[in-house]
């Protein structure tokens, strides 16, 4: 069993990844905020931003990639952050 600090301290590759997550810095009326997510196959998400206590979790049949416009990133910037951080 792996110490749970010995998790949260590790970095991963060097890249943003690691244990099956990526980093990520999403855009909001209140300036960027810190996550990180994991993908998978088809349109699969899953998006936490701790700042915020929040997880979204995005199902989908992209099988080919998503349709314009309907990428995660957007998908949580434009429709989910502002609706939980109303007025900001």
């Amino acid at each position: 069993m792996t110490d749970a600090q010995a998790i949260r301290n590790w970095h991963g590759t060097g890249d943003g990844y690691g244990y099956l997550w990526w980093n990520i810095t999403l855009d909001s009326a209140r300036g960027p905020l810190d996550g990180f997510f994991a993908s998978g196959w088809g349109g699969q998400h899953i998006v936490v931003i701790r700042e915020l206590r929040l997880m979204v979790v995005l199902t989908g049949a992209y099988y080919e990639g998503p349709p314009p416009g309907l990428d995660f990133e957007g998908i949580v910037e434009t429709w989910v952050l502002p609706a939980v951080s109303p007025g900001e």
